[in-house]
């Protein structure tokens, strides 16, 4: 080995800056690539968003004016108006289901409620995460089973809608499918998709103990969210259940006939 001086020491550490400035940018630009990818994602699905709720919010003043139109007439004719439609109230099932929505977020999420989206692998804030149904939500038997949903970002979760392009719609839930078979075992996937099939064809169907299910559900809700520490939940869901229990007397037939 040669003796060290001034310049071979200064030649050494600027061949190491140069190496850590290059794994830097490397390491950055990835970084940066990966936020670019989410913005764009983000914005297009802002921008279908603001226009769905532009048109939503038109055709419902539409119907709106229309009701106040008719019922100015009806009222100049010495007829009675029309009763407005009063709100369904929240039966058990849809109770039980957006407390399965809000446990796979939190289970899929760190302590600071950052996750990886299930079908394109991006790492997202709580903000910008939803729950992410492979098999719709429509089907009885796996609306509340917790492997069917799973962390998802909105942009994604938003393109497998019914009304979306089919063709990004496949492959969505094509890297759903790979990832959830990776993320629990290999027929994951393929063992949702015969509980679907079984449900269609009316040779299994599934019931729910909802007094014992949703207190259950409520527990894990609570577990998860002192799991995590960035702020606490905007409902709180025993007191819902405990406060209005005649939302919940509905047996499951009568849920479902609308």
């Amino acid at each position: 080995m040669g003796m060290k001086d001034k310049a071979s020491i200064q030649k050494k550490w600027d061949k190491k800056i140069a190496e850590m400035r290059k794994k830097a940018e490397f390491k950055y630009r990835l970084e940066l690539q990966q936020k670019q990818m989410q913005w764009k994602k983000d914005f297009e699905y802002l921008t279908i968003k603001v226009n769905k709720k532009r048109d939503a919010y038109i055709a419902k003043k539409e119907r709106e004016y229309h009701k106040r139109m008719l019922n100015e007439i009806r009222e100049l004719e010495w007829k009675p108006t029309k009763e407005i439609k009063k709100k369904k109230k929240l039966n058990q099932m849809d109770f039980a289901a957006k407390i399965m929505q809000e446990n796979s977020r939190l289970r899929d999420s760190d302590a600071d409620g950052v996750g990886y989206c299930i079908s394109c692998d991006i790492k997202c804030s709580w903000e910008n995460h939803q729950w992410g149904h492979l098999e719709s939500r429509r089907i009885q038997n796996l609306i509340l089973e917790p492997k069917n949903i799973n962390l998802q970002c909105k942009s994604c979760n938003f393109s497998t809608w019914p009304r979306w392009d089919t063709i990004i719609k496949e492959k969505v839930n094509a890297h759903y499918r790979e990832n959830l078979d990776k993320k629990y075992w290999e027929w994951t996937s393929e063992r949702l998709r015969q509980k679907k099939l079984a449900y269609l064809q009316k040779s299994n169907e599934t019931t729910w103990d909802f007094a014992t299910l949703i207190p259950g559900l409520i527990e894990e809700n609570k577990r998860l969210w002192s799991t995590k520490n960035f702020y606490k939940p905007s409902q709180n869901w025993e007191w819902i259940w405990n406060k209005y229990p005649e939302l919940h007397k509905k047996g499951i037939e009568e849920e479902h006939q609308n």
